[in-house]
């Protein structure tokens, strides 16, 4: 297989397991809340459409993150934990989503919109998007296994979201702030996405694996790498990605002013009529389609996107270099991790 495939076909091979396991459970949520009334069905029928289409990336590394610890195969009740994964990773999306105001999220509207502009739809999808992260929890509650294994899980998974909610948190305060850094935007990253798009979901799977603290901490370095990879890129595609690729708006991130790397280059180096020209356009949401254009190419006249690309390219060696040094993992699923980070660095989508 050529690189990138193992990793591709791992996805694929726990989504075919994974996907009728969360339109029963999405099934199972819908009819729990159609029993007062009927009113509240198209609601959630709305909540379960926006979790149509998503990588599954994470859902998968929770499965992955069992057979690394275990080396056999993820049964059914991983695959089930990862599904909860997946639900919630739905629902952080939905806050996410309405904290940036955007409107597009996997090629549909976000679940704001899908539901209604303005307050009712805001209202709504706050409701939906609680009732995601108290479901999957309840769903982690329920699985087929002995309870101090599914403590063990459970407890993983509450502090890797504690975690991600500390990073939101900071990236939040971040945008508000009048100047920021490279350093910034990588803590930010570090302790966000980095951690629940890649640490958190292994680690959970290692957990209900009783994987002991040493080898889920000689996880930590490179599986903390590779996610920043992961965002890093994620961020020159919501610049410079492809929207019928990428499912969701390129130009939300300049409106928003998001701070990241591309943009703390520009803070740091921009001198003259460019740092006029950032200063006037990134983080307005007033600015057009042309506009938004020009800070586009200032990102890449600035240097800005060549050093990041640079930067995401050494995360990429580094979480590759820590890869080999972890014990432990057998060469099969070394090769899968290994492809993952090609995957990371070099995704469209």
């Amino acid at each position: 297989m050529m690189h990138q495939d193992i990793f591709k076909s791992y996805i694929k091979a726990v989504v075919r397991q994974l996907e009728p396991e969360l339109i029963h459970s999405l099934e199972e949520l819908t009819a729990t809340a159609a029993q007062p009334s009927s009113l509240t069905t198209p609601l959630l029928d709305r909540f379960s459409l926006v979790n149509a289409g998503g990588k599954r990336v994470r859902s998968a590394l929770v499965a992955l993150g069992w057979e690394i610890a275990t080396n056999s195969p993820a049964p059914l009740p991983l695959i089930k934990a990862g599904v909860a994964y997946e639900i919630v990773q739905t629902a952080i999306l939905a806050h996410d989503d309405m904290m940036d105001r955007s409107e597009l999220r996997r090629g549909m509207p976000t679940l704001e919109y899908q539901l209604e502009s303005g307050h009712r739809g805001r209202s709504l999808a706050l409701v939906l998007a609680d009732m995601g992260y108290f479901w999957g929890f309840q769903s982690l509650s329920e699985l087929d296994l002995s309870p101090e294994v599914i403590v063990q899980g459970m407890r993983s998974f509450a502090s890797g979201m504690v975690k991600t909610g500390i990073g939101q948190l900071y990236d939040v305060e971040l945008t508000f702030r009048t100047s920021f850094t490279e350093a910034d935007a990588l803590k930010a990253i570090e302790w966000k996405t980095a951690f629940y798009t890649v640490t958190a979901p292994i680690r959970m799977g290692a957990a209900y694996a009783g994987a002991s603290k040493e080898f889920l901490d000689a996880l930590e370095p490179f599986t903390q790498a590779a996610g920043i990879v992961f965002q890093i890129v994620d961020d020159i595609l919501g610049v410079f990605g492809e929207e019928d690729e990428t499912k969701k708006s390129v130009s939300s991130d300049i409106l928003e002013g998001k701070r990241t790397v591309l943009a703390a280059y520009v803070e740091i180096y921009a001198t003259g009529a460019d740092r006029e020209l950032y200063d006037r356009y990134y983080g307005n949401r007033e600015i057009t389609p042309e506009q938004v254009a020009e800070i586009r190419e200032l990102f890449k006249r600035s240097g800005a996107y060549d050093h990041t690309m640079r930067l995401a390219q050494a995360y990429a060696d580094q979480a590759l270099g820590t890869l080999d040094t972890i014990e432990g993992i057998t060469d099969e699923h070394r090769a899968i991790l290994h492809d993952m980070v090609l995957f990371f660095l070099t995704r469209s989508a």
